[in-house]
């Protein structure tokens, strides 16, 4: 048996030993000078220990000791354990030869003695294990899995158990090894030191499989709760991940049963709070957010500039009814002679005659904001009226008609005056080097 030195204040030792003989779990009191026991109080006066906080480690281990008992029986409920106890390695002179008390040693596929687990063919134990508990190794069958675990250094061997012979005195299985690592004389710089294994034998119970979802697909017949994120990605060259909806089944004929609404609702009425809600949203912030609650209502924020965006409220009231006032904005406006449609910041006409010409192409104007906008998303009205500036002198002022798409380009518009020449004009020929100021009242925004 080992001894334990505690360290005094005088520099001498305390040294506690075990009796000769004395057996493991045998209980050994200390004593004092003149023989009789001694007290915690007597080792702190001796030594430099704390004793309350020896007492707490002592504590927190008991602690330790009872949350892993709970932990075995909570995994013994998931897979139960048949047989377990502690055995010492000791290989045998010859490898036919039996298994000495509380030990137990390995075979490999030839029959020979290995010290490698990776190599176990067959475990040899002892009835007898290291705490003098004896085994019967009832319950134990094939099918079963056996798991042998060297605290000292994390080696281990986990098997399944294709056969167990009982013999006098000892049981033999034959495994199949699953995992390993190292052997039962430990690793470098160890080999060595015999190392005491726990052994646990257990089973692992059958699942039912068509219960669970494999990852190749299947359908839910139940309600799925998520408590997780959840992230679509698109397999292959696929750009969208696809959310389709099918309508119910005709018990009766089998047959789709188109006969009423069908499809996806998002149900918001959990709590009927206005903070229940359904947000499209990005780094920018919500685009779409419907909300539930006693005033249901969706709320749009995104931009609103195509035609077929979306629109909200607040575009409506500014928006509805209004008319437009288009212009250059002060920015360089140009003429462009050339018969193909307007690049942004040009105009185009038939002739570059301002008392002779009738037909305009624009591409680009500002709209009362300054923000830069397409011509094309707007219309003209009866009242909308065509003015072009050079400086402070006024060029041509005239009502406008056939607003329409540029026969010189999609991305332009064109208009004629609405009378056989511009109401007012002065004749003077468009130049490519002047900048001019364009006017288009009394537009509406489509």
């Amino acid at each position: 048996m080992g001894a334990i030195n505690i360290g005094s204040r005088g520099g001498g030792n305390v040294k506690v030993s075990a009796p000769d003989g004395a057996k493991a779990g045998t209980e050994v009191t200390l004593p004092k000078h003149n023989g009789t026991l001694a007290t915690l109080e007597d080792i702190q006066d001796l030594t430099d220990l704390d004793v309350n906080a020896l007492v707490e480690v002592v504590d927190q281990v008991e602690e330790n000791k009872q949350n892993i008992i709970e932990l075995e029986e909570e995994i013994e409920a998931l897979a139960p354990t048949f047989d377990r106890g502690h055995w010492d390695y000791k290989a045998p002179a010859n490898p036919t030869d039996s298994p000495e008390e509380a030990t137990y040693f390995i075979l490999d596929e030839a029959g020979t003695l290995t010290t490698e687990f990776s190599k176990t063919s067959e475990i040899l134990f002892h009835n007898d294990d290291a705490t003098e508990a004896t085994h019967t190794w009832a319950g134990v069958e094939e099918g079963q899995y056996i798991e042998m675990f060297d605290d000292k250094d994390g080696e281990f061997v986990l098997a399944e158990i294709d056969e167990v012979t009982l013999e006098v005195g000892y049981a033999k299985f034959t495994v199949t090894v699953k995992q390993s690592e190292g052997g039962p004389l430990g690793m470098p710089p160890d080999f060595d030191s015999v190392h005491r294994v726990r052994i646990k034998i257990f089973e692992i119970p059958e699942v039912d499989i068509t219960t669970l979802m494999p990852k190749s697909g299947g359908t839910f017949t139940g309600k799925v709760t998520h408590t997780k994120d959840i992230e679509t990605k698109p397999a292959g060259t696929n750009t969208f991940v696809n959310l389709k909806t099918f309508p119910p089944k005709n018990p009766v004929t089998d047959e789709w049963d188109y006969s009423s609404q069908f499809g996806l609702n998002v149900d918001l009425d959990m709590g009927n709070s206005g903070y229940n809600a359904f947000k499209f949203s990005n780094r920018a912030g919500d685009i779409l957010a419907v909300n539930g609650g006693s005033t249901p209502a969706a709320k749009y924020t995104g931009r609103i500039t195509d035609k077929q965006h979306l629109v909200n409220k607040e575009y409506v009231d500014a928006n509805a009814g209004a008319l437009h006032t288009l212009h250059s904005g002060g920015n360089t406006f140009k003429f462009n002679s050339s018969s193909n449609a307007p690049n942004d910041n040009y105009f185009t006409t038939v002739s570059s005659l301002t008392s002779s010409n009738k037909e305009w192409h624009f591409k680009n104007l500002w709209d009362y904001t300054g923000i830069g906008v397409l011509c094309k998303n707007y219309e003209a009205t009866p009242g909308s009226v065509f003015e072009l500036w050079q400086g402070q002198t006024l060029l041509v002022k005239t009502a406008i008609r056939d607003w329409m798409t540029s026969a010189r380009g999609s991305t332009a518009m064109q208009f004629h005056c609405s009378g056989y020449k511009p109401t007012v004009y002065g004749a003077v020929y468009l130049s490519e080097s002047v900048s001019y100021g364009v006017i288009l009242t009394n537009m509406r925004k489509k």
